[in-house]
């Protein structure tokens, strides 16, 4: 995924690193935000890679965060796959305390507006009228596709 992503992005300000979330060897305080897609629910301790980017975060900072949704009934597909088995575990509830057991402030765990999954370009059109309308029901919204996770270090 690095070498993809380095092979997209060309831009001094950005660097790429592969390391552990949970000791990144940055100096505390140095990062404005933290963020992050579908990267929590492979992680054997969410909490203490939280609590890592917190420290790492100046005071006022945030973390912003899309997370799979455990609720979304595609979640299934996920079933016997063993790099995403903790993506069940992703609930509003677990989110929520790991974050604040990590010392975020203001957490905030709510439904993305994504509901579909990525499908071919020429079909974005279509799953986005289909995200649309599913956004507009409070059910559907609860189930949508990620969680938006938002935090500030006080």
């Amino acid at each position: 995924m690095l070498e993809t992503a380095k092979s997209r992005i060309s831009n001094k300000h950005v660097s790429f690193v592969c390391g552990d979330v949970t000791n990144t060897n940055y100096k505390a305080n140095e990062f404005d935000a933290v963020t992050g897609t579908d990267i929590i629910h492979h992680l054997e301790n969410p909490a203490a890679a939280m609590a890592e980017w917190l420290r790492i975060t100046k005071v006022g900072g945030k973390l912003v965060f899309l997370e799979t949704n455990a609720l979304n009934p595609l979640i299934f597909l996920n079933i016997g796959v063993e790099h995403e088995v903790r993506c069940f575990l992703n609930t509003p509830g677990n989110l929520e305390k790991w974050l604040n057991d990590a010392g975020w402030g203001n957490v905030k765990v709510s439904p993305s507006k994504s509901f579909t999954p990525s499908g071919p370009k020429w079909l974005s059109p279509v799953l986005n009228v289909i995200d649309s309308i599913a956004w507009k029901i409070p059910y559907l919204r609860s189930i949508s596709a990620q969680w938006l996770l938002t935090a500030e270090k006080k």
